[in-house]
């Protein structure tokens, strides 16, 4: 077996390897996919944010879906790196990539300290998951939720590759 496979194939590596597309990959990925149309319905209409063209790129709407609190262009990503995940590793432990930002996640907001006139579970919502995150410039939200939610959904998508569509292949 040469070295550059048995790197491939070894568990820690691919682990490390899944654990950056899972998050990093994803996120990057997520915000190409959106950025790509933002630009072309930017330059196709009129500019009429009131700033530059940067600020009249970041309104369109479909960019705005690559950002919190959702992120759904990076969880599609992590979802389709996920079920392709098999191309590149031949190890199991796409299945645990979820583990570690999530495990940051709840830490943080278990550990969560609130203002003084703020409601705890107000304030982790507001920070953590919501739209109302304009005091932290939604860090929590970036660095903490979105490679949570990516993980889980490459996670997601290699089950899905793994399970459903090996059986179904199978099948047919």
């Amino acid at each position: 077996m040469s070295t550059a496979k048995r790197w491939r194939d070894a568990t820690l590596p691919a682990f490390l390897t899944q654990q950056l597309v899972s998050t990093v990959g994803a996120m990057v990925a997520g915000f190409l996919v959106a950025l790509i149309p933002a630009v072309v319905v930017a330059m196709a209409t009129k500019n009429t944010s009131g700033g530059n063209w940067a600020d009249h790129m970041a309104e369109q709407h479909i960019f705005r879906a690559a950002e919190e609190p959702y992120f759904v262009f990076p969880i599609l990503a992590a979802f389709v790196f996920g079920v392709l995940s098999h191309r590149y590793s031949r190890s199991l432990s796409a299945r645990w990539v979820w583990v570690i930002p999530l495990t940051i996640l709840l830490w943080s907001v278990l550990t969560w300290r609130t203002g003084e006139s703020r409601p705890y579970w107000t304030d982790v919502w507001n920070n953590y998951f919501g739209r109302d995150c304009g005091s932290s410039e939604c860090a929590y939200e970036f660095f903490m939720t979105a490679p949570a939610y990516t993980s889980l959904a490459y996670t997601f998508g290699w089950l899905i590759k793994r399970v459903f569509l090996n059986k179904l292949s199978l099948l047919l």
